[in-house]
């Protein structure tokens, strides 16, 4: 009887390993990796693009920006000369990415703007007053 069994539950794990075998190899594979990492560059190479545009970026900072990301281009390209990412590969490509990212944040969102002098700034705004109400005058004004 332990037997039967044991013929019958053979199988029958052989059967459920095979899909997620395969699941697995299509998540571990090059091509795949390759192509999330192009999804991710031309990202980023949008979001620099946009910060041009819109002045949150000034040259210089574009400048430093695009030299991160082609030499993470070329990362890519001398790690896939052999025909396939390992896994060490793909994690530092993964970082290179994300520091890429965080940088393009920080440039995005520091206090430099293109084509101005002075910071954009209303009058207090920066030091953490946002108008409110007031009868136009202040004691500051009188001191």
């Amino acid at each position: 009887m332990k037997f039967r069994h044991t013929l019958w539950t053979i199988p029958l794990l052989g059967m459920l390993a095979i899909p997620s075998a395969a699941l697995a190899d299509r998540y571990h594979d090059d091509r795949y990796d390759g192509n999330r990492f192009e999804q991710r560059l031309d990202r980023q190479h949008l979001r620099i693009k946009q910060g041009v545009r819109s002045g949150e970026l000034t040259r210089k900072e574009a400048k430093r920006l695009r030299k991160q990301q082609r030499r993470i281009t070329r990362l890519e390209s001398r790690f896939m000369r052999d025909g396939h990412l390992t896994r060490h590969e793909r994690r530092t490509l993964r970082r290179e990415l994300d520091a890429a990212s965080d940088r393009i944040y920080r440039f995005k969102h520091n206090d430099r703007y293109r084509g101005e002098t002075v910071t954009p700034y209303t009058y207090g705004e920066r030091y953490g007053y946002h108008g409110g109400w007031s009868l136009g005058f202040s004691l500051w004004d009188y001191l």
